[in-house]
C-alpha cells in the first residue's frame, strides 16, 4: 500500500461517486440499514445492508466499481436481497461480511432460532453473486444451537454491561486452512448472556476437531449471573484466537472492556492475562471494546466506547499486558464535543502503522460522521490539518460510519447510515 500524506488528507475523494459520496438505493427498497464494507481480490467495492421494512427483513449484497458506480454484472442489477427459509431473520440481524482469498462472500446474520434464541447464520456467494452450492444447502446455513445459562440469576436487577445492539460487530475469519472462526452473542434473557466461538468447515458444517462440537461458550468465571460479551475476533501471528468485548455482574455498577485468548483447539490460553482473559476497568464509565486492529509490532489496538460520553482506545501486548508505549497503558478517552456522544466503531491500521478510525458523534436527533487518525495516542494533525479528524454531514439527521476499509492506494472508504434510513459509501484522501 502506497501512502502519500498531502494537505487533501481528511478530505472527500470527488473522484468517488458525486463529490465523494456514493448514495445507494437499493430497488425497491426505501430504506436500509448499511453493517460493513470490503474490497475483494478483484478490486471492486463489497457491501452488506439489511432492509427492515417492510417486514420480513432481508439481507442486502451489493457491489460497486472503484469509482462509487453500481456494478451492474453482480446478482441482479447489482445486487443479492436474501433471507434464510424458515427462520426469521432479525431486524437488524446482517452482521458482517467477509470476502475470501478466493473471491466468494461471506454474509454473517443474526436469525431467531426454534427456541427463540439468536442464532448464527451464514451465506456465502460466489464473485458472480450466484450462491456457493459447495456451502451448507444451496449456500446458507443456521446454526440453531440451544444453549442454558451457566447458573439461574437470582435478582431482578438488570447488571449495568452491554447487549448487542444495532452497532455490534460479530466476525468471521477465514483461516488459512480454509476453515472459518466466528463470534457470536447469546443472550437467554436479560440478566444472562455470553459468547460463543465457532469454528465452521469450508462447507459450511461445524468443525468438531474444534472442542469436538465446533464451538465453544465464551465465560468470564468471574461473570457467571451477568453478561460476558463477545463483540469480535481475530487470529493473532501465532495462530491463537482473540476476542473482545466487555463483562459486567449485578453487584459492580460499571463494567469492564474485555479481551480473551483460546488456542487452536478451543482451550483457553492461561498464558494471556489472568486464566486467559484481560478486563480492563474504569472508575468513571461502562465501555466495551467493539473491534480490533494489529499494529505493526503485534501489539492489539481495541476501538470503542462508553456509555457515556467519550470513546475509547486501548492497546494491549499479544500477550495481554499492558502497552505502555500507547497512553502510558491506560485507556485513551476522547471526547470530541461537549455534550455530545463520541463513538468509534471500527479502525484499520495504516502501512505506515498510523490508526484511522471512524464512527460518529451524536447529541438528541442530531449526529454526524467521524473519522480519525491517530499517531499512538495523538491525533495526526496532517490529517485534515491540524485537528487529525474530520466531520462529515449530509443534511439533517443522524449520521454514522459503520464499516471501514483502506484502499491500496490507501484511500479510505467508509459505509455510513444516513438520514431518513438512507446509506452510502464516502472516500476521503488518506
Amino acid at each position: 500500500m502506497n501512502i502519500q500524506t498531502s494537505n487533501s488528507a481528511g478530505t472527500l475523494d470527488f473522484d468517488f461517486g458525486a463529490n465523494g459520496v456514493a448514495m445507494i438505493t437499493v430497488p425497491p427498497y426505501p430504506s436500509a440499514s448499511i453493517h460493513g464494507v470490503e474490497i475483494g481480490p478483484d478490486k471492486k467495492i463489497y457491501f452488506v445492508a439489511a432492509q427492515p421494512v417492510p417486514f420480513p427483513t432481508q439481507y442486502i449484497l451489493g457491489r460497486l466499481l472503484s469509482d462509487g458506480k453500481v456494478d451492474t454484472d453482480f446478482g441482479k442489477s447489482g445486487f443479492v436481497i436474501g433471507n434464510f427459509p424458515g427462520f426469521a431473520l432479525s431486524t437488524d440481524g446482517v452482521q458482517s461480511l467477509t470476502i475470501q482469498p478466493d473471491g466468494k462472500i461471506i454474509v454473517h446474520c443474526i436469525v431467531k432460532g426454534s427456541a427463540g434464541q439468536n442464532a448464527a447464520a451464514f451465506c456465502r456467494y460466489d464473485a458472480q453473486g450466484q450462491p456457493d452450492t459447495d456451502f451448507g444447502t444451496n449456500g446458507q446455513t443456521v446454526l440453531d444451537i440451544i444453549l442454558s445459562p451457566p447458573a439461574v440469576a437470582p435478582s431482578t436487577v438488570k447488571p449495568q454491561s452491554f447487549e448487542g445492539n444495532a452497532t455490534t460487530p460479530l466476525s468471521v475469519e477465514v483461516l488459512p486452512n480454509g476453515k472459518l472462526l466466528a463470534s457470536h452473542h447469546y443472550s437467554f434473557d436479560w440478566q444472562q448472556s455470553h459468547g460463543l466461538i465457532i469454528r465452521l468447515n469450508e462447507n459450511g458444517t461445524l468443525d468438531t476437531d474444534f472442542n469436538q462440537i465446533g464451538y465453544i461458550a465464551v465465560i468470564h468465571p468471574r461473570y457467571l449471573l451477568g453478561n460476558t460479551v463477545l463483540l469480535n475476533l481475530m487470529v493473532q501471528a501465532d495462530g491463537k484466537y482473540l476476542g473482545c468485548g466487555n463483562v459486567g455482574e449485578l453487584s459492580e455498577p460499571l463494567s469492564s472492556a474485555m479481551f480473551v485468548r483460546y488456542d487452536t483447539s478451543g482451550k483457553l490460553d492461561r498464558t494471556f492475562g489472568e486464566g486467559g482473559f484481560v478486563t480492563i476497568a474504569s472508575d468513571a464509565h461502562s465501555f466495551l471494546i467493539r473491534s480490533m486492529v494489529l499494529q505493526p509490532n503485534q501489539h492489539i489496538l481495541g476501538v470503542g466506547y462508553t456509555t457515556r460520553e467519550p470513546a475509547v482506545l486501548i492497546s494491549i501486548k499479544a500477550n495481554g499486558e499492558p502497552d505502555g508505549e500507547f497512553n502510558g497503558g491506560k485507556p485513551l478517552f476522547t471526547k470530541l464535543e461537549e455534550s455530545a456522544f463520541t463513538t468509534w466503531l471500527v479502525g484499520r491500521i495504516q502501512a505506515d502503522g498510523k490508526a484511522v478510525v471512524a464512527g460518529g458523534v451524536r447529541s438528541d436527533n442530531e449526529g454526524y460522521i467521524v473519522i480519525a487518525r491517530f499517531i499512538d495516542e495523538q491525533f495526526d494533525p496532517s490529517f485534515n490539518y491540524p485537528h487529525g479528524w474530520v466531520r462529515t454531514e449530509l443534511g439533517s439527521g443522524l449520521h454514522v460510519a459503520t464499516g471501514l476499509t483502506l484502499q491500496e492506494d490507501g484511500k479510505i472508504l467508509i459505509c455510513a447510515r444516513l438520514p431518513d434510513g438512507k446509506i452510502g459509501l464516502l472516500r476521503y484522501h488518506a
